[in-house]
């Protein structure tokens, strides 16, 4: 029998894993050989797995984000050899998903995995599936892409949902993504995996594509237009404060309008992810329309509210209620003590390649966008990281203080080192 291993390492790469896999044991291979990269052991024993090492695989459909900080090492038990591990999440699913001896949606299920178990992967060449170590069993085999997620925190439960607007869906969420397509206001869809940053991992039930869509532009519900005289009337006058609507709750209108004419100017300020304006008075995930970020604006016209204010968002264009716990009447972004009562690890930038022009943008919010930039970090360079400087270790984009710019901001945390 001969099997085939492509890629990175070479023959005893190829044997760690086929041991790590329970079904070859390193005595069994009878020759070896070696030819332009490709790898292939002649054995004596029998096996039902075929497999091939790890190779460059495009991970544009699936879950998971790219991070050199999640990996680890495995070592096979009969060889010196290193293969190298990423643990991921289950995610998305209603009630199980089955781990499979093959990766061609007709093998034997070895086990049954639940919402947020956790996997070992160890390679990532097949285009559909992962192939994976589950400890709670003690079995290696396959598992689809699109319910793995290397973000723990980003792990949900599967939820039908709606676009709040027209948008579009994206095979990744990195700084540029690439559109996959446009999607229609109200399209049906169903949320896989809340990923930090601005992007959830969803599946497009008309387009039968997975991708990544603005989490902004998400709805629990289908999206309603305001027909309300009072509604029309606020979004068609450009200067005018927007005024209540003429509704039994007597409550403001809330949604896309122009800058108001009266307002007090105030900041956001949170330690971490970001601060809603929502629909209603209430802490909801179904009634946020616009996220701000520390150091965003925001025009206040009614505190009056009680803990949420009437207020207007210049950044998302719309107006709505705001958590007034987290405002402040001065920039918090424009020192340097924001986050001076915690201790703060020094981490080194690197991996931009600098030399080829190249550099880490510092941001004024944690996302890609070249309007939030205020400074430039290349590779050597230092940032110093808080205790606060994220909500979870997998956020995509952390808070931290540059010391070369004098300035806080955002930074992409995987161009960042310890």
């Amino acid at each position: 029998m001969k099997k085939t291993f492509k890629g990175l390492l070479a023959t005893v790469m190829a044997a760690a894993i086929v041991t790590a896999s329970g079904s070859l044991v390193l005595n069994e291979v009878n020759e070896v050989e070696v030819r332009e990269g490709e790898v292939s052991l002649y054995y004596s024993g029998t096996s039902s797995k075929t497999t091939s090492s790890k190779t460059t695989s495009s991970k544009t459909t699936s879950s998971k984000t790219t991070s050199s900080k999640t990996t680890s090492s495995k070592t096979s038990s009969t060889a010196s050899a290193q293969v190298e591990i990423t643990k991921m999440y289950v995610t998305g699913i209603e009630k199980n998903i089955t781990i499979k001896d093959s990766d061609d949606g007709k093998g034997k299920v070895l086990a049954q995995l639940k919402l947020k178990d956790e996997v070992e992967v160890i390679d990532d060449s097949s285009e559909t599936c992962y192939y994976a170590y589950y400890k709670t069993k003690n079995v290696y085999g396959y598992i689809t892409k699109e319910y793995l997620t290397e973000e723990k925190n980003a792990v949900c439960k599967r939820q039908d949902a709606y676009t709040s607007k027209q948008t579009s869906i994206y095979s990744t969420n990195g700084e540029k993504p690439t559109e996959i397509e446009k999607l229609k206001k109200n399209s049906p869809i169903y949320i896989v995996s809340k990923n930090s940053g601005d992007y959830w991992y969803v599946y497009d039930k008309t387009g039968k594509t997975f991708g990544y869509v603005k989490s902004m532009d998400i709805s629990t519900s289908k999206t309603q237009d305001t027909t309300s005289t009072a509604s029309k009337a606020q979004t068609q006058n450009s200067t005018a404060q927007a005024q209540p609507q003429t509704q039994s709750t007597g409550s403001y209108y809330t949604g896309t309008g122009s800058t108001p004419s009266n307002y007090s100017t105030y900041y956001a300020k949170v330690n971490t992810g970001y601060l809603a304006i929502r629909t209603a008075k209430a802490y909801d995930d179904s009634n946020i329309i616009g996220q701000m970020y520390t150091g965003y604006k925001v025009y206040v016209i009614d505190k009056s509210t009680g803990t949420y204010w009437y207020c207007y968002s210049p950044d998302n264009g719309v107006y709505g209620y705001v958590n007034s716990n987290y405002l402040v009447s001065s920039n918090p972004s424009s020192g340097n003590n924001y986050q001076a009562s915690t201790g703060y690890t020094t981490w080194t930038v690197g991996g931009t390649n600098s030399a080829g022009g190249h550099y880490l943008a510092l941001r004024t919010a944690p996302s890609y966008n070249s309007a939030n930039e205020i400074g430039k970090l290349y590779d050597g360079q230092t940032v110093q990281v808080y205790s606060n400087s994220y909500a979870s270790y997998y956020d995509t984009y952390w808070y931290v203080y540059a010391p070369s710019l004098g300035k806080w901001g955002y930074v992409n945390s995987n161009y960042i080192w310890s």
